[in-house]
C-alpha cells in the first residue's frame, strides 16, 4: 500500500484551541488493513488521543479535485504534508482543484439543515442540535466570506477575523468558542435551559441569512 499523510483543519491552520482533535488525513493507493492500522497507531501515538484520522483512497480524492469539490479546495490551501511511503506527495501530484462551482447547492444543504434544527431540536436532544447549529453556523460564515470578498477561509473564526458582526446572540467570540467546545463529548455542559436560546439563535440565523440573500452577499 502506498500512502500520503498531511495535517490539515486547526493545527495546520494555527487556529487551535482546547477543544481541538488533531486532523490526519490519510491518502492511500491500494488496501492493507494491517499496514493502515500501523500507520494510524504512530499517528496517535505522535500526536495524541485527541487525533483524528481520516483515510481516503486516492480515486476518491483525484473525483474530489476533478469536480472541484470543496473538501478539495480545502486541502488545497491548507494541507500540510507530513510524511509518505517512498516520501510520495498526492497532493502536490494532484495540483490545483477544478473550479469550485458547487456554491448555491452546498449552501442550501446547510440552510436545510438549519431548518431541521429548527423542527427537530428538544430539551433532550439539546447537545446533539447544538453541535449541528455550530456547524451550519461556521458553514453558512464561509460561504458569506466567499461571496462577499473571493476569498475561501476554512476557519472557524473566519467572521471574526473581519470584525463583522455576528448575526446571532450565542456566537460573540466567548461563546463561539463554547460551542464548538459542545461538539466533544463532555467538554461543556449543554442544559436543557439552553434550548430557548438555540431556538432564538436559530431564528436569528435565519433571518441574517435572508438579509444577506437580498444583499447579494450570500
Amino acid at each position: 500500500m502506498k500512502y500520503s499523510l498531511y495535517l490539515f483543519g486547526s493545527h495546520a491552520r494555527n487556529d487551535n484551541d482546547d477543544s481541538s482533535d488533531v486532523d490526519i488525513l490519510m491518502i492511500r493507493k491500494g488496501n492493507s488493513a494491517i499496514h493502515q492500522a500501523m500507520i494510524e497507531k504512530k499517528m496517535s501515538g505522535k500526536y495524541g488521543k485527541r487525533t483524528s484520522i481520516s483515510t481516503y483512497s486516492l480515486q476518491n480524492i483525484e473525483k474530489y479535485f476533478t469536480s472541484g469539490h470543496l473538501f478539495a479546495w480545502h486541502l488545497y490551501n491548507e494541507a500540510r504534508y507530513i510524511d509518505g511511503s517512498d516520501g510520495i506527495d498526492f497532493l502536490h501530484q494532484l495540483g490545483r482543484p477544478h473550479e469550485y462551482g458547487n456554491y448555491l447547492v452546498d449552501l442550501n444543504d446547510f440552510i436545510l439543515l438549519l431548518d431541521d434544527i429548527n423542527n427537530l431540536v428538544t430539551e433532550l436532544n439539546i447537545g446533539f442540535e447544538m453541535c449541528n447549529l455550530y456547524t451550519v453556523a461556521r458553514n453558512i460564515f464561509f460561504f458569506h466570506i466567499y461571496k462577499k470578498f473571493g476569498v475561501m477561509d476554512f476557519s472557524p473564526y473566519s467572521l471574526f477575523k473581519r470584525n463583522i458582526s455576528s448575526p446571532i446572540a450565542l456566537v460573540n467570540y466567548n461563546e463561539y468558542k463554547w460551542m464548538k467546545a459542545s461538539r466533544t463529548f463532555g467538554s461543556v455542559d449543554v442544559l436543557p435551559r439552553h434550548y430557548a436560546q438555540l431556538k432564538q439563535d436559530v431564528r436569528l440565523l435565519m433571518v441574517w441569512i435572508k438579509e444577506k440573500q437580498r444583499n447579494g452577499e450570500l
